[in-house]
């Protein structure tokens, strides 16, 4: 299957409402912001989280335009460009980009794919560093 198929097979699974809601920023990656967080990735309430370690803000990640997902069974794994896999449910990351806070109905029709089911606040995703991954 081509990535090309493969993004558009997760992004109507996730227009339709099953189980993984997929969000994308509509741009691409350029001039991202540089801030860094860390924590678990995790499906909540069929959205992709991450997790804060302690202390920390629990986002809903916006991934590039170019990344998808694959799910199988109770995996969920993240698929960079190329198909390349980035991480899974499930793994400790840091990510870098940038914390988006609460958006408005009007600008998430603007600038994401996806369910707005999944609440913010919101952090786009610029890059990810798998720091611990689960087996």
């Amino acid at each position: 299957m081509s990535i090309g198929t493969l993004l558009a097979a997760c992004t109507n699974a996730a227009e339709r409402g099953d189980s993984v809601h997929f969000l994308r920023w509509r741009t691409p990656t350029e001039g991202v912001e540089l801030a860094l967080t860390e924590g678990t990735l995790v499906l909540e309430a069929s959205c992709l989280r991450l997790q804060p370690r302690s202390g920390g803000t629990d986002y809903a990640l916006i991934w590039p335009l170019e990344f998808g997902f694959k799910a199988e069974g109770n995996t969920v794994t993240i698929l960079g460009v190329g198909g390349q896999r980035v991480a899974k449910v499930g793994d400790v990351l840091e990510v870098g980009g940038g914390d988006y806070g609460e958006l408005t109905a009007e600008e998430f029709e603007r600038f994401v794919i996806g369910s707005p089911r999944c609440g913010g606040p919101y952090w786009r995703v610029g890059g990810v560093e798998v720091t611990a991954s689960k087996p």
